[in-house]
């Protein structure tokens, strides 16, 4: 049953983590950094509309936690994200995550706290920004969610 509006009481207040995971690549022509983020966005905002030709503002989009900066030279370079997010019964999400980009680790850190309306909002977006190096390519390889 997903969670969407007018379904609720699945997750909320139960204890049980949801986990969120990614990883993809990078591909460089020269060097450049990479950092990933990850929103929460509201139901309210939904759906996400593409009227800037493939760039986002955020706005109102609940930022979750960020990696580190890290530079990638000219090769093929792996990363993935992890995180673990609870919702309690008065609608805070909190967790943490970890991540890795090209053998640089962030261990666990803890998420920013955000106060939700309600499940409709457990809606993600992983972000990855790279510098400003041309002829470099992010590729997200898988997302998943898993309720534990």
């Amino acid at each position: 049953i997903p969670l969407s509006a007018g379904v609720t009481g699945l997750y909320q207040g139960t204890g049980a983590t949801l986990h969120i995971a990614a990883v993809g690549n990078v591909i460089g022509l020269s060097t450049t950094t990479l950092t990933l983020a990850l929103y929460a966005v509201p139901a309210s905002l939904l759906p996400i509309a593409d009227t800037l030709a493939g760039q986002q503002t955020f706005t109102n989009w609940l930022l979750l936690g960020t990696s580190s900066v890290v530079a990638v030279g000219a090769v093929t370079a792996s990363w993935s994200f992890d995180a673990r997010l609870q919702l309690d019964a008065v609608g805070n999400l909190e967790g943490q995550f970890a991540d890795e980009i090209n053998s640089t680790v962030d261990v666990y850190k803890a998420t920013t706290a955000r106060l939700l309306t309600g499940e409709a909002d457990l809606n993600f977006v992983l972000v990855a920004t790279q510098g400003t190096a041309q002829g470099t390519s992010v590729t997200l390889q898988e997302f998943r969610i898993d309720l534990e």
